[in-house]
């Protein structure tokens, strides 16, 4: 829990800074995605998907510290999950290697790797991700991946989508995206 209220701390400095470091090998890396992604689906599939292409490159400590990455050590996604319907949605978060455009939820599903959630928004609610909440809903293969193109080029993309349950449709935004990556490095 000290870790993690340590990790929001300077992911707020990230904010506003670009960069936090908590020691001299452990570094946070953000990137800000679409200050808002709707996404909206029925029972026969998802009609509007959430897009973030990341390039960290962009990044001035990811720049910095890709020299001596070692690995990812942790993956979170923040901001706040509106349900704009009336029943529960399921969103979660998909990743592709590189620069992707799939449009809809079929492509992303058979083309990336689950990369987070998903989780139980009620009718009408806000829901904020925070780091605690985020970062136990990543799933260990997204994260790997996320690792692999930091390690790599870099580049990749999210996607938010949503869970059909039973014969309901879904309507839900995901407001002031940022994916935050703790990268552990040798210098």
């Amino acid at each position: 829990m000290r870790r993690a209220s340590l990790v929001l701390s300077c992911s707020l400095l990230v904010l506003a800074t670009g960069g936090c470091y908590l020691s001299s090998s452990t570094v946070i890396a953000q990137f800000q995605g679409p200050v808002a992604m709707n996404v909206a689906g029925t029972p026969a599939g998802s009609t509007v998907i959430g897009v973030a292409q990341v390039d960290l490159n962009l990044n001035d400590v990811y720049r910095n510290a890709k020299g001596g990455l070692q690995r990812v050590a942790d993956v979170a996604l923040l901001g706040s999950i509106k349900n704009n319907g009336l029943t529960v949605v399921r969103p979660e978060f998909y990743v592709t290697a590189n620069t992707t455009a799939f449009t809809n939820a079929t492509e992303v599903r058979s083309n990336g790797v689950q990369l987070w959630g998903p989780i139980n928004v009620e009718p009408s609610s806000l829901v904020q991700l925070d780091w605690n909440k985020s970062a136990a809903l990543v799933v260990k293969r997204g994260r790997d991946l996320v690792g692999r193109e930091a390690a790599g080029d870099g580049r990749f993309t999210i996607y938010a989508l949503g869970v059909v349950t039973g014969m309901t449709s879904y309507d839900f935004t995901v407001q002031n995206f940022h994916c935050i990556l703790v990268l552990e490095t040798d210098s």
